[in-house]
């Protein structure tokens, strides 16, 4: 049965033991070993954020990592020891990039459950010996019947007056999009130039891939780039805010720092929310005049406690 991380944190893992001569290890891990049915049923066919594959998150630079497991030893002998897990986070212990992402996953339940399909909207580039595929638009979506384009950016807030505010007042979402080299964010142009290098350097290929799988992710790039230069489709920020988040979906696994002593089950965690419509702002003509009036100088300083 799934838990609800909102209304049972901290949760337990159970961990079974066998003849076991202890050491007192008190470090535990967890790991995702993949996402619950629901999601999975989302994640076919859709390009879903690559940060679904980032467990366990960093969290801020300096600090503990969130989402830790509580340090209990194991004792000697047989049986099973309940570890205490926080599933239920404050959002200031995440970095900023973590903390979108549960913005982001707000937009993917929104428009897939909604008949739209997520093609890769992210460009890959080499910093430091390390692939970067943070970059483009959230969310490129298209649905099939319809032939229709969404292009969805996304934005997070800890505070959560400042989300009340976005959600009431459409020009302070619009501020939060910046200027890059003179082109608006979400603007047609810098869609545009986004959606060109994720042609040329999509995200999301693997050594593993066979050349159906690479041909299909460049022919969903050429979809892209192609829409975006003739300006189809429709343009969204959806917005959301927060003190606290919860460990994304999925199933669960542990492992004790006790070599060979693994779990006793599988936890599995769900989220049952249901993004709101007044979480999506539409960008239309309004907002292309707004941001023509706006020098290309600069770039717009981030809202405190904003993750976008």
């Amino acid at each position: 049965m799934a838990i609800n991380p909102e209304t049972q944190n901290p949760t337990e893992a159970n961990i079974r033991f066998e003849e076991w001569k202890s050491t007192e290890n008190k470090q535990h891990l967890v790991s995702r070993k993949r996402l619950t049915k629901e999601w999975e049923k989302r994640a076919k066919d859709n390009r879903l954020d690559t940060y679904w594959t980032r467990f366990p998150l960093r969290g801020k630079k300096g600090g503990e990592p969130p989402f830790q497991l509580g340090k209990v030893a194991v004792p000697s002998g047989n049986g099973m020891v309940s570890v205490p897990w926080t599933v239920w986070e404050k959002s200031d212990r995440l970095h900023d990039k973590e903390v979108e992402f549960y913005s982001v996953i707000r937009a993917e339940k929104h428009f897939i459950d909604a008949g739209y399909k997520k093609l890769s909207s992210k460009y890959s580039f080499v910093r430091f010996g390390q692939v970067i595929e943070d970059c483009g638009v959230d969310g490129f979506f298209f649905h099939p019947s319809k032939k229709h384009y969404v292009y969805c950016e996304s934005k997070f807030t800890r505070d959560e007056t400042l989300f009340a505010s976005w959600k009431a007042d459409k020009k302070k979402v619009w501020a939060r999009l910046s200027n890059y080299g003179g082109k608006r964010q979400m603007g047609w142009d810098w869609i545009h130039e986004r959606a060109q290098r994720a042609f040329k350097r999509p995200s999301g290929i693997t050594e593993e891939m066979s050349d159906a799988e690479v041909d299909k992710i460049f022919e969903e790039a050429a979809e892209m780039k192609a829409a975006a230069a003739k300006k189809l489709g429709t343009r969204w920020v959806n917005v959301y805010g927060a003190d606290h988040v919860p460990v994304c979906p999925g199933v669960y696994s542990f492992t004790s720092g006790e070599a060979g002593v693994g779990s006793s089950n599988e936890l599995v965690v769900d989220w049952p929310f249901t993004p709101d419509k007044t979480e999506f702002i539409e960008l239309n003509e309004e907002f292309d005049a707004w941001a023509a009036q706006r020098t290309g100088n600069g770039t717009a300083a981030p809202a405190q406690g904003s993750g976008g």
